[in-house]
C-alpha cells in the first residue's frame, strides 16, 4: 500500500488583545462561560489580557504550584477531575456555539491552546490543552459557549492516577447505579496509567478475559503515552492481541468502535500493515456472521472508515437496511464519503486531518461518493458530508498543502461542494437547525476568504438569508443580532443593516452584563457610522466611530478598522487618531500595532489594517 503524503497543519495565527472579564466589571465575579473549578483557577492565576504574538510560546507562571491554588482547584486535581500538566496547561472541553470549524481552531491556537480532538457524538465540543494563563481569553472568544472539565469518569483516588479499579467499576454497576464509566472514558483513563498498573490489568485478564474495563484501559495505555514509552514493536503486538480478541469475542461492544481499537496500515509508529490485514479479515468474518446486527456492522465500518472506505460504505449501507431509524449509520456514511472526496488517509485522534492522498481524492471511490451524494435524499448523509468537507477544507487550505493542489484543483472545490450539500440537507430537513447553523458558518468563513467586493457581497447575502430563517429577531441575543447586522451590511442590504444595528444597540443597553455586550456596542456603532458616511453625514460617522471605541472590548482580535479606514480616505485624520487612542483602553497587548498605525497616519500615510478590516 502506498504511503500517503503527509499534510502538515499550520494554522494561521491572528493576534489582538481584550480585557479580562474582571477588568470589565465592578470586581471579580464568576465568568458565566466557565465551570466553577475553571473560574476559580482563572481568578487564582494572573490572566494574560492578550493572545500570543506569532511564534510566542506560553511559559508557566513564575513560581506556579498546584499547592498554592484554591482548595476547590486542589481538590479537583487531587481527585482526577482536573488535569494540569508540567507546562501549566489544563485539559478542557470547549463547547462551541453551533459546530466546530477550522476558523475556530485557528483562533483557539492563537491563544496557545492545543486542540486534541472533536468530542463525539456531537461535533460542537473540542477537547484541548489550554494554558492556565489564557482561560479568560478563551472564554472571550465570541463562538465559545462554555468551557468545562472533561468527563474523565470515576478514578481510584488512592493511586493519584486515572486508574479505575475493578472494585470501583463493580460498585458502579450495582443496583440503581447511574455513573458507570463508559468504554471511551476508561480508554482515555488508560492513556495515563503507569507500566505497573498496566501489568496488573494484564494479570487480571488472565483470570477474566471478559473484563472489558481492564481491556479498555489497556487499549488506551498502548495507544497513548504508555505505548510511546514502549518500543513500537512491543506496543503494536500488544494492541493487535487485544484488538483481535475484541473483534472475535465482543464485536458489538462500544469498545470495539473506539480509535484505541483501530489499526492504521501506514503513517505512524503504531501503524501495522500485517496487523491491519489480520484484523481486517476478522472484521469481515464477523460482518458475515452477524448480517442482521447493526452494531457489529457499524463497528466494522468504523475500522475501515479511512483505509478501506469502499468497504466501510458497504457495511454502513447494510447497517442502514437493518436499522433504518438510526441516523448514526447515515452520518457515518456521510463522513466516509467526505473522507474519500478529500483523500483523507490519517486523522489525529478523532477528526483532525494529518495525511491525505491526492490520487485517492481523484480515484473511483471519491467519484462514486460524489455521485451517491448527488442522488441521496438522506439529510444526515449529505449534511454530514457537507459539514466535514467544510471542516477539513479550511484546515487543509491553511496548511498550504491541500491534497488536490498539484492537480490544479483549488480548495474551493471542497467548499463549493460543502455548500451544495448543506443547502440540500436544509431543504430536505428545513426544521433541523443544525443544517442552517452549519450553512451560516460556512458562509461566514467564505465571506472572510472572499477575494473581491462582489464575491463578498454575494456570499454575505446567502449568509443573511440563512440567518433570517432562524428564530424571531425580537427574541435574539446579542451574538446573533451582531451577525445579522454585519451580514446585512456586507450584503448591501443597508436598510436591514440599520434596523438590525439599532435593535442590537437597544438590546445591548438592556443587557450590559451580557458577555457579548462589548462586541455588540462596537459593531453596532460601526455599522451605523458606515451607513451615515454612505449618506454623507460625516459628523455622525465620526461620532459613531468614537462611540465604538468606548466599549469594554472591541473583539477577540482587536478593533474593527473598516469605518476608520473609510474616514481616513475622506481626510478625517484627527477622528481616526482619537479612535486609535481610545482603543488602547481595551487593546492592551504590548505588540499590538496601534502606535505604529498612529505614527503612519501622523506622517501622512495610510496603515495596512490587515485582518482588522474583517474581524
Amino acid at each position: 500500500m502506498k504511503t500517503p503524503r503527509l499534510i502538515c497543519l499550520v494554522l494561521a495565527v491572528g493576534y489582538a488583545a481584550t480585557l479580562t472579564p474582571t477588568a470589565m466589571g465592578d470586581g471579580p465575579r464568576k465568568n458565566p462561560k466557565l465551570s466553577t473549578e475553571l473560574a476559580d483557577l482563572a481568578q487564582a492565576i494572573p490572566q494574560r489580557n492578550a493572545p500570543l504574538a506569532p511564534g510566542e510560546k506560553v511559559a508557566p507562571p513564575k513560581g506556579f504550584s498546584v499547592d498554592k491554588l484554591p482548595e476547590s482547584v486542589r481538590d479537583a486535581v487531587r481527585t482526577g477531575l482536573m488535569r494540569i500538566n508540567e507546562n501549566a496547561e489544563v485539559q478542557v472541553y470547549i463547547e462551541i456555539t453551533g459546530t466546530v470549524f477550522g476558523s475556530h481552531l485557528t483562533q483557539l491556537s492563537s491563544l496557545g491552546a492545543t486542540p486534541q480532538r472533536i468530542v463525539l457524538p456531537k461535533p460542537n465540543t473540542v477537547q484541548a490543552l489550554l494554558p492556565i494563563t489564557m482561560i479568560n481569553q478563551a472564554a472571550m472568544l465570541p463562538f465559545v459557549r462554555y468551557i468545562r472539565l472533561p468527563d474523565y469518569g470515576s478514578t481510584d483516588q488512592s493511586r493519584g492516577s486515572a486508574y479505575t479499579t475493578r472494585e470501583s467499576l463493580g460498585r458502579s454497576q450495582g443496583a440503581g447505579a447511574t455513573a458507570r464509566p463508559s468504554s471511551a472514558v476508561l480508554a482515555r483513563q488508560g492513556h495515563g496509567i503507569s507500566a505497573d498498573e498496566a501489568s496488573q490489568l494484564e494479570e487480571s485478564l488472565t483470570r477474566d478475559a471478559n473484563d472489558l474495563a481492564a481491556r479498555a484501559q489497556l487499549l488506551g495505555y498502548y495507544f497513548g503515552m504508555g505505548g510511546r514509552r514502549l518500543s513500537p514493536e512491543v506496543a503494536r503486538q500488544a494492541r493487535l492481541r487485544h484488538i483481535l480478541w475484541l473483534v472475535q469475542n465482543r464485536a458489538e461492544s462500544e469498545l470495539a468502535a473506539l480509535s484505541e481499537a483501530s489499526i492504521d496500515p501506514t503513517g505512524h509508529p503504531l501503524a501495522d500493515q500485517e496487523g491491519y490485514e489480520k484484523v481486517k479479515a476478522a472484521w469481515l468474518e464477523q460482518a458475515e456472521k452477524h448480517k442482521d446486527n447493526a452494531a457489529v456492522l457499524g463497528n466494522a465500518a468504523r475500522f475501515f472508515k479511512l483505509p478501506d472506505k469502499a468497504i466501510a460504505a458497504r457495511l454502513l449501507k447494510r447497517a442502514q437496511a437493518v436499522d433504518p431509524s438510526n441516523r448514526e449509520w447515515s452520518a457515518g456514511l456521510g463522513f466516509v464519503y467526505a473522507a474519500g472526496i478529500v483523500g483523507l488517509t490519517l486523522m489525529n485522534q478523532n477528526r483532525f486531518p494529518i495525511a491525505a492522498d491526492p490520487d485517492e481524492a481523484r480515484g473511483s471511490f471519491a467519484q462514486q461518493a460524489r455521485e451517491d451524494l448527488a442522488k441521496s435524499q438522506d439529510a444526515a448523509v449529505v449534511g454530514t458530508a457537507g459539514y466535514y468537507l467544510n471542516f477539513w477544507g479550511p484546515i487543509l487550505s491553511a496548511s498550504g498543502k491541500a491534497p488536490l493542489a498539484r492537480k490544479r484543483l483549488e480548495i474551493a472545490d471542497f467548499l463549493d461542494l460543502a455548500e451544495q450539500l448543506l443547502s440540500k440537507a436544509q431543504a430536505l430537513e428545513p426544521s433541523n437547525a443544525q443544517w442552517r447553523e452549519n450553512l451560516a458558518r460556512l458562509y461566514d468563513s467564505r465571506v472572510r476568504m472572499a477575494t473581491s467586493p462582489e464575491q463578498r457581497a454575494a456570499l454575505a447575502r446567502k449568509r443573511l438569508e440563512i440567518l433570517e430563517k432562524g428564530p424571531d429577531t425580537i427574541k435574539l441575543g446579542l451574538s446573533t443580532l451582531t451577525d445579522l447586522a454585519r451580514a446585512a451590511f456586507d450584503a448591501g442590504e443597508f436598510e436591514k443593516a440599520e434596523t438590525y444595528a439599532h435593535r442590537l444597540l437597544e438590546v445591548a443597553s438592556q443587557n450590559r452584563s451580557d458577555y457579548f455586550y462589548g462586541l455588540a456596542l462596537h459593531h453596532g456603532n460601526l455599522i451605523l457610522g458606515r451607513l451615515a458616511l454612505r449618506a454623507g453625514d460625516v459628523q455622525k460617522a465620526k461620532s459613531s466611530l468614537l462611540a465604538a471605541a468606548r466599549t469594554p472590548a472591541g473583539g477577540a482580535f482587536g478593533p474593527n478598522m473598516s469605518l476608520a479606514k473609510e474616514l481616513l480616505e475622506r481626510g478625517e485624520k484627527q477622528a481616526v487618531l482619537e479612535y486609535l487612542e481610545l482603543c488602547k483602553s481595551f487593546w492592551t497587548y504590548p505588540g499590538n500595532p496601534l502606535d505604529r498605525w498612529i505614527e503612519t497616519i501622523k506622517s501622512g500615510g495610510t496603515p495596512n489594517f490587515g485582518a482588522n478590516l474583517i474581524y
